[in-house]
C-alpha cells in the first residue's frame, strides 16, 4: 500500500541556497510588482486616477527616482514610511513584463569594480544597483536586492507602463 506520507531524504531536507543577487519580487505571467514612496498628494491622486502622473506635484525626468522589487528594501528604504514627508505613502505598481525588461536592457550597474562610472555610463537614464536585502526588522541580510533607477525621459516610458 502506497503511502500518504513525504518523503524525509536528506535531500529533501536539505534547505535551499538563497543566491547572492536576486531580483525578489511578486509577479505573475504579465506582470511584476516594484514599489516606490512617494508623498500624500502624489499616492493619494495616483490611487484615485489610477495614474502615477494624476498630482500636478509628481514631476518626471528632473531627477533619477529608484524602484524597488523588494518590499523589504523598500520598507528599509523609506523608514517605514516615517523617514520623510516625501515618502509616506508606499505604492504597489505593476509594470509588464516587456516594460521592466526594456529598463534592465538599457541600464548601466551603478556600483562595480569600485571603479567610478564612464562619462556613458553617468548619462545614461537607467541604472542599476544590488543593495544588501533587508529583513522585516530591516536588519540586513546576507545577499542582494536589485533596486532600479529611471531618469530622464525614460521616466516617462515607465510611469505609462
Amino acid at each position: 500500500m502506497a503511502s500518504s506520507t513525504p518523503s524525509t531524504s536528506s535531500a529533501a531536507a536539505k534547505p535551499a541556497t538563497t543566491p547572492y543577487r536576486q531580483i525578489r519580487a511578486v509577479y505573475d505571467s504579465e506582470t511584476i510588482t516594484v514599489y516606490q514612496a512617494y508623498s500624500k498628494t502624489i499616492a493619494e491622486a495616483a490611487v484615485r486616477e489610477q495614474r502615477l502622473d494624476a498630482s500636478p506635484d509628481f514631476v518626471c525626468g528632473q531627477r533619477m527616482t529608484w524602484i524597488k522589487p523588494s518590499w523589504c528594501w523598500m520598507m528599509y528604504r523609506s523608514g517605514y514610511a516615517l523617514k520623510d514627508t516625501r515618502q509616506t505613502h508606499i505604492l504597489a505598481l505593476k509594470l509588464t513584463h516587456s516594460t521592466f525588461l526594456s529598463l534592465l536592457s538599457r541600464a548601466s550597474l551603478s556600483h562595480h569594480s569600485g571603479l567610478p562610472l564612464t562619462a556613458e555610463e553617468r548619462n545614461n537614464p537607467v541604472r542599476v544597483q544590488w543593495d544588501p536585502e533587508r529583513g522585516p526588522r530591516l536588519e540586513k541580510l546576507g545577499y542582494r536586492s536589485l533596486q532600479v533607477g529611471v531618469g530622464g525621459s525614460v521616466v516617462k516610458e515607465w510611469v505609462s507602463g
